[in-house]
């Protein structure tokens, strides 16, 4: 964000601080929600603009089988939309990460 003479320091502060908080509220939000549905465990959660996607664990007896689910909401915090990829289990031919 680029900040040019003339520029409402204010009104930016402020929308950079509303959307701060619109980003955690929407975090906690899907975090919840895929916890409450029992979909798995969070392992990490990233918002950016109003889409947050949450890497879930489906641990179903040996190694887990990740999934990224995205969730689009409107500015009150609704969702409006949800997406759900599922991912290839570690060990899989070409998935294995390296450490």
């Amino acid at each position: 964000m680029t900040l040019a003479l003339g520029t409402d320091l204010s009104g930016m502060l402020h929308r950079l601080l509303t959307r701060h908080a619109h980003q955690t509220r929407n975090k906690e939000v899907a975090r919840r929600l895929v916890e409450s549905a029992g979909a798995g465990r969070c392992d990490s959660v990233l918002a950016e603009d109003d889409r947050v996607t949450v890497r879930v664990a489906d641990p179903d007896g040996g190694e887990p089988a990740w999934r990224l689910v995205e969730l689009r909401f409107d500015p009150e915090g609704r969702v409006v939309e949800q997406r759900d990829f599922p991912l290839a289990r570690r060990g899989a031919a070409g998935t294995e990460r390296s450490r």
